[in-house]
């Protein structure tokens, strides 16, 4: 098993451990896995205690395509630096945001995010 599939299965049995009939649902089938999933990424994301954010956004195409362009070019960047190994996808791409729209930093993707605006 990776290790990204060992870090999913320990969140969904997380997830699942406080949602009962959620798993109860999973365990006669009524469900799949990747409700599971579902609810232990949302609740991964909204942690009171430590203070982190959720951030969520409709866009249209043409935005959506922008920022998710300029985000993976901008993890690209940040992925190959040593500072950064070892950071996890969901990781890389919250610092890879905060260089987007920080004024001190001047990220890769500057000009893809700035082109159309």
């Amino acid at each position: 098993m990776s290790r990204r599939a060992a870090e999913l299965a320990e969140r969904r049995a997380d997830a699942l451990a406080h949602a009962p009939k959620l798993n109860d649902a999973l365990g006669k089938g009524k469900v799949g896995a990747e409700h599971g999933d579902a609810v232990a990424n949302a609740a991964g994301r909204l942690d009171d205690d430590s203070g982190m954010h959720l951030l969520f956004a409709k866009l249209t195409s043409e935005q959506g395509n922008r920022i998710r362009r300029a985000l993976d070019t901008e993890i690209a960047v940040l992925a190959k630096r040593s500072e950064f190994a070892g950071l996890r996808h969901d990781q890389l791409m919250a610092r890879a945001l905060d260089r987007l729209v920080s004024p001190r930093a001047r990220p890769a993707a500057w000009g893809l995010l700035r082109s159309r605006c």
